[in-house]
């Protein structure tokens, strides 16, 4: 309603601003956009003397003025490390039309050459993959980078949390156009090998600089499908190289963030994502049960006090492994106490008690005995209709694990799911 008034005032009675000025508000913010000083002057009058009808004020000690060309300390430290990027990327990698040779550029063919690639190359986009060059010195090329990277964090108030939020993306990226090639050649394993682990070490040393739930997704998605990649073209020795560097970078950054995080607070999503994303490794890397534990548990806490999240997540990377299977007893005793304490109000409105319940019942990795107990005491809670039987149970049980809820255990391509939790402004 202030800004209708204020906009209908000035139309009224100032005749001279019209069309000279745009007011733009954002919840709380006002945004004056005006053809010089004088102008915004006087429209940011108008502005607060209808906010003061409402008793309200505008803060003068918040108010700032800006002239053009209009940039932010943000925008300018993104700038700043778009070169750098841009001629690191092309120290190590080229790009080419997928199924042409090695360097050929999308805008030096001919309607005739572009029209002999198959549809999936000229539609839908991307139309070019990312090859690799011959990368020399892993070290030098990323130490090089570091630094310059290093620089324009501290001439950036923002620090390492901007820079690291849009170089992540950009690498991740940079990865997985890498792997959109059908076949690599014998010659060029060796490139493979040195630019993906390369590219690999960059974001996770990133990640762990500035660690956020969304970055957490990106990464391990990017970095599953890399492996994937690698297995589909038959690089499995690289595919181990890439397997050992993700375990050590992981496990280094689970153990510091339980080593520096306030005792009886568990583990974040952006730490469990990692953790989701060793569990798809091979069998060679498993972390063992009681160090887990260390990493995902608060310090002195216990496993029934551990959130939805923490608990799915140590159900799913427990799942399905010989030896884990106390851990997962462990994971369904957890489960069983969280039910246990609950009441009949928490049953029937709280969020995370009813999607815990519905994960639990639908996942294949627990047993069918807790599952039916799990659920025959949620009933006897909710003072609903018993089942009859153990039969009638164990119908319901099966029912569930073929309906999942949000989990879906039997979901092989878990980069894909990474990537509709980093879409879902819930998760």
């Amino acid at each position: 309603d202030v800004d209708t008034r204020a906009a209908k005032l000035i139309e009224r009675r100032r005749d001279h601003l019209s069309g000279r000025f745009v007011v733009r508000r954002y919840v709380d913010d006002y945004f004056v956009f005006a053809a010089n000083e004088v102008v915004a002057a006087e429209v940011a009058e108008v502005v607060a003397t209808e906010l003061e009808t409402y008793n309200l004020s505008i803060n003068s000690k918040k108010t700032t003025k800006l002239a053009r060309p209009f940039i932010t300390e943000r925008s300018a430290a993104i700038e700043r490390i778009k070169g750098p990027l841009a001629a690191f990327l092309a120290n190590i990698s080229m790009r080419t039309i997928v199924g042409a040779g090695p360097g050929a550029d999308p805008e030096m063919l001919s309607g005739d050459e572009a029209a002999d690639l198959p549809a999936e190359v000229r539609e839908p986009s991307p139309k070019f993959a990312i090859v690799p060059k011959d990368i020399r010195s892993i070290h030098r090329l990323k130490a090089a980078f570091l630094k310059q990277v290093r620089a324009v964090c501290r001439s950036s108030e923002f620090g390492y949390g901007l820079v690291t939020g849009y170089l992540l993306p950009a690498l991740s990226n940079h990865l997985i156009r890498m792997c959109q090639v059908d076949s690599v050649s014998a010659e060029d394993e060796s490139k493979y090998r040195r630019c993906i682990l390369l590219l690999v070490e960059l974001v996770f040393f990133l990640y762990t600089v500035s660690p956020t739930v969304d970055q957490s997704a990106r990464l391990a998605s990017s970095v599953l499908l890399a492996l994937s990649f690698l297995e589909f073209v038959g690089l499995r020795d690289v595919k181990l190289a890439v397997e050992e560097e993700v375990f050590r970078s992981a496990t280094a950054f689970l153990r510091e963030s339980a080593e520096v995080r306030p005792a009886m607070q568990g583990a974040g999503l952006e730490t469990l994502n990692v953790v989701t994303l060793v569990g798809q490794l091979g069998a060679e890397f498993e972390i063992p049960w009681h160090i887990l534990k260390l990493w995902v548990v608060p310090k002195g806490g216990q496993l029934s006090k551990l959130d939805y999240f923490s608990l799915i997540t140590l159900a799913r990377y427990c799942g399905g492994r010989k030896v884990y299977d106390d851990a997962v007893r462990e994971v369904e005793k957890a489960i069983a106490d969280r039910v246990r304490d609950c009441s009949k109000v928490d049953l029937e409105a709280s969020s995370e008690v009813i999607h815990l319940v519905l994960d639990a019942l639908s996942c294949p990795h627990f047993s069918k005995e807790f599952r039916k107990k799990l659920l025959k005491d949620c009933v006897d809670k909710l003072g609903t209709r018993k089942p009859r039987a153990n039969a009638e149970l164990a119908g319901a049980v099966q029912w569930l694990e073929s309906h999942p809820w949000f989990s879906d255990w039997q979901d092989v391509s878990l980069f894909r799911s990474l990537e509709r939790r980093q879409r879902t402004s819930v998760y």
